[in-house]
């Protein structure tokens, strides 16, 4: 799959089956506008459909990570000369295509690992919530501060967040829209590990991304809907759902080369994916 042309992104694939999803408007703090919301799907399609990735590492340029909504571009889907109603099902129908955009980070069936610098605000805890592991510098610091300028957070953010930090924490972040620092996001597991500066975080995001990347494709996938089917069902039928998904893949390629190669103590090739 060929890497998308993009303003508000760049994508760097590297040939460890990595792939660095980089928020590249520094000098306008890499905040949310239209063209951000429609740009979002189309990096993760390319993620999920390209056979060279295994794992995504979402980063940011700049001074912080994201300073969240545009207002510009909140004033123009609010203000246009329509009449009402249609006003508000052109609203309706955006929001449906961001939230869908937002949670693809989650939907797709590759790992997504957020590295997040300085502060992280609004749309950027809607966008970190969806991956899978999130790791922060020290002097990170998140708020949903849709709160406090007259929004309720509507793109994952209070869907997602309560299952993360749990629903104390979770409340009160969505009531007061404060900032909380780097160290209380870690005791509360909203991040797994911080970082002095940028660049010991990118260094640790890389590892840890190459280590995942360096596993076999179709098992990181299964591995990931199983996580996240257990999280909308029961304990009995996310049993049932891994069950079948192994009797479907279990006799891959990539069991016998995962076995083989720790027996001779090499490096495993794997070959296989969905």
């Amino acid at each position: 799959a060929a890497v998308p042309q993009l303003s508000r992104f760049r994508i760097d694939v590297k040939e460890n089956g990595v792939a660095e999803i980089v928020m590249n408007r520094a000098k306008k703090l890499n905040v949310m506008d239209d063209v951000f919301f429609e740009e979002i799907g189309p990096v993760f399609d390319f993620i999920e459909s390209s056979p060279d990735v295994n794992v995504a590492l979402l980063w940011a340029e700049g001074r912080l990570f994201t300073a969240g909504l545009d207002l510009k571009s909140m004033g123009s889907v609010m203000g246009s000369d329509d009449d009402e109603l249609t006003q508000r099902t052109k609203l309706l129908a955006k929001l449906k295509l961001w939230q869908t955009n937002f949670n693809r980070a989650r939907t797709i069936t590759k790992p997504v690992i957020a590295a997040i610098h300085g502060k992280c605000i609004g749309g950027g805890i809607d966008m970190i919530t969806s991956c899978d592991v999130r790791l922060a510098t020290k002097d990170a610091s998140f708020s949903i501060k849709e709160t406090e300028i007259g929004l309720v957070a509507d793109l994952g953010t209070l869907q997602r967040i309560h299952r993360i930090v749990g629903s104390g924490i979770a409340r009160e972040m969505a009531f007061t829209a404060d900032f909380i620092d780097a160290q209380r996001a870690l005791s509360s597991g909203f991040v797994n590990a911080v970082y002095d500066d940028q660049d010991a975080l990118l260094a640790a995001a890389r590892a840890m991304a190459a280590r995942i990347a360096g596993l076999s494709p179709i098992v990181l996938q299964g591995t990931k809907i199983a996580m996240n089917f257990a999280e909308d069902h029961t304990v009995e039928d996310s049993l049932n759902q891994i069950a079948l998904w192994n009797s479907a893949f279990l006799k891959s390629d990539d069991l016998v080369e995962a076995v083989t190669a720790f027996m001779q103590k090499r490096t495993p090739k794997f070959r296989n994916r969905l």
